[in-house]
């Protein structure tokens, strides 16, 4: 006889056994019904769920009809090898195997001859015992991949069967360990459905926090950005209505801006007076307010949070009951989360409207100070005879004014790219002869406008000498980054020109010509090839050198 091996007395396991206080227990029809059904779906005549104890291995469930004892030694247990294992154990012939070959089980009454058992596998990873099925006939085969699989599923439902039991179990100890009687019995299963309820209650309120911060962020408007918080509120809590007012310091009157009303309710959108709000009004940022047991006339039960950061206004966030309600602490405590996020929402709002009104008061006055420039320029230059001078300084002022203009689109701290291209090729007026291709990136404000320059300075010269001074010609500006094994990211702006009269360099350089060999933010870095067919030109500088504000 094969010895069992040692990881049937392993204490952690036998522990873990313990904790199921499932030995020695009556029959229960939910086990007895997957051991048939186990057999059913193996076509076996015998099956069992056994438990694997220190010196002994208990059925919980079998055949009684083929096979009638009720527990074996570990001697006899074809189990203890399953459990071993750790996963499906299929013996297509215990009478040829090593390990069962001896087992009194095989060789004498009832002289099985074939085993499939899946391990019972604690959610800690502990193996308590198998479900299993038997055969008084050697099984070649073994069993197909669906019996397999289901056996293994069927183990699945004993542990549930197993973890329902022990929840159970415990609850009805803990309840009968206060009191015997069937009262407390009751109201301790009623605590488990209040703490069940409270529990997804807690669950919903969480969901609703989240969709509040996603509703906040997807709005386009102070109203908006309410009115979706305020609707939350009321879905979430089931409450008559919720909304937000607001009033200057000092005012005797609360102007709600938003709310969210339950269906045949009015809308309380409007001015009113604090008096008639009945504590929603006049609450310093950051104070609760809470109403209980208000009657209808009286108006309803309520929760009223002073919103933070909205001067020079104050606002209130209030969340208002047809009734009373003896709110909880979990409630309340939600509805002050709401406040919180809502009062960051319109403060940031508000901040947001503030910076893009300086920042088209500073472009105004950026476009006057160009003007003046310009004017100045003009005024100055009127009695030269040089004209073309004069045309280019007027055009590169304005190349600077275009990129000043999309630097203020975000309050002069970066520049998209391609706008920035677009606006400064557009000075040419040559709408269609441009081809821009390249990926999204945000410029420093030096980059900015140091390429805006460049761009303008290639653009006039294909417009005098190169491709645009054609009808046919065509231009591509095409920009990427490369990634070096051996050094950092460099940003790569490509110009090409085709279709237009060969390329030729310059005879002299003027003020133009160094700017294009400046390259990128004054750091060189450019290739140019003047090609029959058409100026190729190229400028790199460091990704970093691109995109750093400082």
């Amino acid at each position: 006889m094969t010895p069992a091996p040692e990881v049937a007395r392993d204490p952690d396991r036998l522990a873990a056994l313990d904790e199921y206080d499932i030995l020695d227990t009556v029959p229960e029809a939910e086990f007895d019904d997957l051991v048939t059904l186990a057999c059913h779906l193996c076509a076996a005549p015998i099956g069992l769920i056994s438990f694997v104890d220190r010196d002994r291995q208990w059925f919980k469930a079998r055949q009684r009809h083929n096979f009638a004892l009720p527990e074996t030694d570990l001697g006899h247990s074809v189990c203890v090898h399953a459990v071993a294992r750790g996963e499906l154990l299929v013996i297509e012939d215990l009478a040829a195997d090593p390990r069962t070959c001896t087992n009194p089980l095989v060789v004498e009454e009832p002289a099985v001859r074939f085993y499939a058992g899946a391990p019972l596998i604690t959610p800690a990873g502990q193996v308590l015992g198998t479900i299993c099925v038997i055969d008084r006939q050697p099984r070649p085969s073994g069993l197909s991949a669906d019996q397999a699989e289901d056996l293994v599923r069927l183990a699945r439902q004993v542990m549930g069967l197993l973890e329902m039991r022990r929840v159970l179990l415990r609850r009805s100890r803990a309840v009968l360990g206060a009191r015997r009687d069937s009262l407390v019995l009751r109201e301790r299963l009623r605590a488990s459905e209040a703490e069940i309820d409270e529990r997804r209650s807690s669950e919903r309120r969480q969901e609703a926090l989240i969709a509040i911060g996603d509703a906040l962020h997807a709005s386009g408007s102070r109203e908006a950005s309410i009115t979706a918080a305020s609707r939350l509120l009321v879905e979430t809590l089931g409450t008559a209505r919720a909304g937000v007012g607001l009033r200057p310091v000092g005012a005797d009157h609360l102007d709600i801006i938003a709310d969210w009303v339950r269906p045949g309710l009015q809308s309380l959108v409007g001015r009113h007076k604090l008096c008639a709000l009945r504590g929603a009004g006049g609450l310093r940022p950051g104070r609760i307010s809470v109403r209980r047991n208000a009657a209808p006339e009286a108006g309803g039960a309520q929760i009223a949070i002073g919103l933070r950061e909205q001067e020079p206004l104050e606002g209130v966030l209030f969340v208002q009951c047809d009734g009373p309600r003896d709110w909880s602490r979990a409630e309340i405590l939600f509805v002050q989360s709401v406040a919180d996020r809502l009062s960051v929402s319109l403060a940031k709002r508000a901040a947001l409207a503030k910076r893009e009104l300086l920042a088209r008061e500073l472009e105004h006055r950026m476009k006057n100070t160009l003007s003046v420039v310009q004017a100045l320029a003009a005024q100055t230059l009127r009695g030269l005879d040089d004209r073309g001078a004069l045309d280019r300084l007027m055009r590169r002022l304005q190349a600077l004014g275009k990129a000043h203009e999309v630097l203020l689109q975000e309050s002069w701290s970066s520049a998209p790219i391609r706008p920035l291209v677009e606006a400064s090729l557009a000075l040419h007026g040559m709408d269609g002869r441009f081809e821009i291709a390249g990926p999204e990136m945000m410029l420093s404000p030096r980059a900015t406008l140091s390429t805006s320059l460049l761009l303008h300075e290639l653009g006039t010269n294909a417009c005098k000498y190169g491709a645009l001074s054609v009808p046919t010609g065509q231009v591509s500006v095409v920009w990427h980054i490369e990634r070096p094994d051996d050094g950092d990211p460099v940003f790569v702006l490509g110009w090409r020109e085709r279709g237009g009269p060969p390329a030729r360099a310059p005879q002299y350089n003027g003020f133009g010509s160094r700017l294009i060999r400046a390259g990128l933010v004054g750091i060189g870095g450019g290739k140019l090839d003047y090609a029959p067919e058409g100026l190729t030109a190229s400028f790199t500088a460091p990704v970093a050198a691109m995109t750093d504000a400082s």
